[in-house]
């Protein structure tokens, strides 16, 4: 088992960097400038604005965020504030999450219960008992044996 404490008020920068396999891993898009993908655990849309190497940038576009309800817990979660000079402008996104006790939450597929919930943390327990290659990518090298035409 898998214990997680969550903040009850969560902070996320608005301007997100990362490598390219990262990108495409988090997003199973490819990163080209100008892409928009939709986040599936925020459910939030993600903008590339930078590709420099092998090094992605990308921008949460917050129109339209303030006062929406998202889940990626598995629970209830307002979006509260929007400061886009937060961070020296990299701004900053605040979600204060909303949690029902006696909930079965599930992140990033994987399931758990909460534990315990104080006035600034909640504590989860996830079952990690999946098969670590399920999170893996895996290479295959294929050989072409023979083709029949008909």
């Amino acid at each position: 088992m898998l214990n997680v404490t969550i903040p009850k008020t969560e902070k996320v920068p608005m301007i997100l960097r990362m490598e390219w396999n990262d990108f495409v891993r988090t997003y199973d898009e490819t990163p080209a400038e100008n892409i928009v993908v939709k986040d599936k655990y925020w459910n939030w849309s993600v903008q590339v604005i930078d590709l420099e190497g092998i090094n992605v940038t990308a921008m949460i576009n917050p129109q339209s965020l303030l006062n929406q309800t998202i889940h990626p817990y598995g629970w209830d979660s307002k979006i509260v504030s929007i400061d886009s000079l937060a961070n020296g402008g990299e701004g900053e996104i605040v979600v204060k999450h909303i949690v029902p006790s006696g909930v079965d939450v599930t992140y990033r597929g994987k399931s758990g219960m909460i534990l315990e919930e104080t006035d600034t943390e909640i504590k989860v327990q996830y079952n990690d008992s999946v098969n670590p290659l399920s999170e893996s990518d895996m290479w295959f090298h294929i050989t072409l044996v023979k083709i029949k035409v008909r």
